[in-house]
């Protein structure tokens, strides 16, 4: 039963990132740089310390920093979890587990062409995502409630992300050339 409820919470997570602007653009591969290294910065806290290195790392490949003031999804759910040691061990993998589906392998790909070594953080959630699901299955209806809560999380970082990066528009100046390059041309 937890399993099953894991499972379908992370294909509604996987259903809903695909129809958010700020993800749409992750995953066609149209972020810039700035955008990208916040997003980067701003989902590192959801994940287990290890993959915090790898986002760092890609951090420094795109010599870009981060926004400075955290968004304040990431602030509730680091209240929500308190100071238990036990509940975020397992907060870190319901929340990969949650996370990690199959947008970041695509948004890896798509992005890899603009960043080409920035993109072991997105390859890692990807990988290591559904692994995250038999652990949790032993852990008990505490694995889903913090499973939810990074989920919540997630969501209130690709909010946050869309209103600081709203898509740009045709002669704005975030509108880079080499994003109008690679736009496809109707005919």
């Amino acid at each position: 039963m937890i399993r099953r409820n894991l499972l379908r919470l992370r294909l509604e997570t996987d259903r809903l990132v695909r129809s958010r602007a700020f993800m749409g653009r992750a995953l066609g591969g149209y972020l810039e740089r700035g955008a990208y290294a916040e997003f980067l910065a701003a989902l590192s806290p959801l994940v287990p310390q290890d993959l915090r290195a790898v986002a760092q790392e890609d951090l420094v490949e795109l010599h870009s920093e981060p926004c400075e003031s955290e968004p304040i999804a990431l602030s509730l759910y680091q209240r929500a979890l308190g100071r238990s040691r036990a509940r975020r061990s397992i907060a870190g993998s319901a929340s990969l587990a949650v996370i990690g589906t199959s947008w970041t392998g695509e948004a890896a790909l798509r992005l890899r062409e603009r960043y080409p070594n920035s993109t072991a953080f997105l390859d890692q959630l990807s990988w290591r995502g559904s692994g995250e699901l038999d652990s949790l299955s032993q852990r008990g209806d505490e694995a889903i409630a913090l499973a939810e809560l990074a989920r919540g999380a997630f969501f209130g970082v690709i909010s946050e992300l869309n209103i600081a990066w709203p898509p740009p528009r045709f002669g704005s100046p975030r509108w880079s050339s080499s994003v109008v390059a690679d736009l496809p041309t109707l005919t």
